[in-house]
């Protein structure tokens, strides 16, 4: 699964949590398609819960948000999720393990 994520007004933080909630929202609505925001709600509280976002911004200046790059989040049929901004891999440092 594929999540874009939209760094033009905020951070890469505040954009998981948007998204996470905009997530749940639509999960209640009648022409959810359940079986895929599931497994988004999924992937998103797991970065919500484990990610060291403050790294990611101090490593990572464009993902502080104010920023045109693309960026987005991966995860892998095996469970391993990561960033990719302009196509590059950027492993998700983690502030506590599951």
């Amino acid at each position: 699964m594929k999540i874009e994520l939209d760094l033009r007004h905020h951070c890469i933080a505040t954009e998981v949590k948007k998204k996470y909630n905009r997530a749940i929202s639509h999960y209640f609505k009648p022409d959810a398609d359940i079986e895929q925001l599931e497994k988004k709600i999924e992937i998103l509280k797991k970065l919500l819960e484990t990610s060291d976002f403050a790294h990611l911004r101090n490593t990572y200046p464009e993902l502080r948000g104010h920023s045109d790059i693309k960026a987005h989040i991966k995860a892998m049929d095996d469970g391993k999720v990561f960033i990719l901004l302009n196509n590059k891999r950027i492993n998700i440092p983690c502030i506590k393990k599951q």
